[in-house]
């Protein structure tokens, strides 16, 4: 009972809803209308948001759990592994963003091998991740907006959002190499 009952609290709740909304989101993408994209950036933003939702509410009301420690991760790389692939397949992107976006996808796949093998606790997210992570988004949401600047700003968010990733991925793996 005491197991379930940590699984089911309300950030886990919140992580599941983002992997939810995900195939809705890549659904939207793929009709590619002007309406249909709109609305796909609009249910986008609320999956992004739970993102920050869930983590607040799990640290401000003390509902960390190992389940969640596992779900959070993967709901975030459900959510923009799959809207960043269903972008660079409906070509909403050109080559530039997709080595972006490319990179950023296996960089975030080497760290989550190196945490898997080394441990979670001893890889602590560091904030400059949490920044990557926002401009990130706000890239994809620029790519998915049907504007003419859109593509502008989503080139720039992304190129930023590549630096800071690399950079971090940097970090974590010089940080694991120092201690072992």
């Amino acid at each position: 009972m005491k197991i379930k009952s940590k699984i089911w609290r309300i950030p886990n709740f919140i992580s599941l809803l983002r992997i939810g909304l995900t195939p809705i989101i890549c659904s939207l993408l793929l009709v590619q209308d002007v309406h249909a994209r709109e609305y796909a950036l609009i249910i986008f933003i609320m999956a992004c948001f739970t993102d920050y939702a869930d983590g607040y509410i799990a640290r401000h009301q003390k509902q960390t759990s190992q389940f969640g420690m596992v779900l959070d991760p993967f709901a975030d790389k459900c959510l923009m592994y799959s809207v960043s692939f269903t972008l660079m397949y409906a070509q909403f992107c050109d080559v530039k963003k997709f080595l972006f976006l490319s990179l950023m996808m296996l960089r975030d796949t080497a760290v989550g091998t190196l945490r898997s093998f080394v441990g979670h606790r001893r890889v602590p997210v560091h904030n400059y991740a949490k920044i990557k992570t926002t401009f990130q988004m706000m890239g994809i949401a620029a790519m998915i907006a049907p504007s003419a600047y859109g593509d502008f700003i989503a080139s720039w968010l992304l190129f930023v959002s590549c630096g800071i990733s690399l950079y971090t991925g940097g970090m974590y793996f010089s940080q694991v190499f120092r201690r072992f």
